[in-house]
């Protein structure tokens, strides 16, 4: 239809990043230079290792790794990619992972030194906390095959959902649509509420492995403490983890050597 910057939504587990290398094998078959944009050590990886089962090769664009352009395609770490513009190879197609952060000014300045690219975008999220909207980096949205569709067809998993009591969050102001992150942790920070989340993991989840999200990374850290005194295994990780620890915290966890993973 003539866009040149498409972004396509999808949810969690959809395949997009399988999507992304069946295009990126079909343009590189045309001799087309291909950069596959990330904004986290692991997305990189992941990246790296579905091109790779795809049976094609790849550079890698990131801080600490001497880069080989000669490669069409380069999966690239978006702010060493931002850093090094003036040296980077051209692209004659981009696609970016985890596409809502596009208006980072690092996925900016890069999105903007190739203005003739083609530029596909995947996310599951199409709209950002902030308000603000994609429609200065994208010309047009296709929405692909929803949740339920992907359930009913036996490609994920159906889930079932336990909603306790709201926590009291009277007086938690609301900042760009989300609430106050400070403000909302010291209201679900308490220790009644993270024993009530070890105690419905106790009685709905146990002995599973399970992923808990905390408001903040103190808060973070508080559930894992608290897991742990009730003879839970329990590891936190956030972005602040060094990247060593965390992966081998990930590791850990896929091999299910602790049960409740909190970040």
């Amino acid at each position: 239809a003539g866009q040149r910057r498409v972004l396509l939504v999808a949810p969690t587990g959809a395949g997009k990043r399988m999507m992304a290398v069946y295009t990126i094998a079909r343009a590189a078959e045309r001799s087309k230079r291909c950069g596959f944009l990330v904004h986290r050590q692991e997305l990189l990886d992941q990246a790296v290792a579905t091109i790779e089962d795809a049976g094609l090769r790849c550079g890698i664009i990131k801080s600490g790794v001497r880069p080989d352009y000669d490669w069409s395609i380069q999966v690239a770490s978006i702010q060493t990619l931002a850093r090094r513009l003036d040296a980077a190879p051209a692209f004659d197609f981009l696609f970016v992972d985890e596409a809502h952060h596009a208006r980072a000014s690092s996925w900016e300045a890069v999105v903007a030194a190739y203005p003739g690219a083609f530029v596909l975008g995947f996310t599951a999220t199409p709209a950002r906390l902030d308000g603000k909207g994609l429609g200065k980096w994208f010309d047009a949205m296709v929405v692909g095959p929803g949740l339920r569709e992907l359930i009913d067809a036996g490609h994920l998993a159906e889930y079932r959902i336990f909603a306790p009591p709201p926590p009291d969050v009277h007086g938690v102001r609301t900042v760009a649509g989300d609430y106050n992150r400070a403000e909302l942790a010291e209201a679900v920070d308490r220790p009644k509420l993270v024993g009530d989340v070890v105690a419905h993991y106790q009685r709905y989840a146990a002995g599973t492995q399970a992923i808990c999200f905390g408001v903040n990374i103190l808060h973070s850290k508080h559930l894992a403490e608290a897991f742990v005194a009730a003879g839970i295994t329990a590891r936190h990780a956030d972005g602040e983890t060094p990247r060593d620890e965390r992966r081998m915290v990930l590791e850990d966890f896929t091999a299910r050597r602790f049960s409740v993973l909190c970040n």
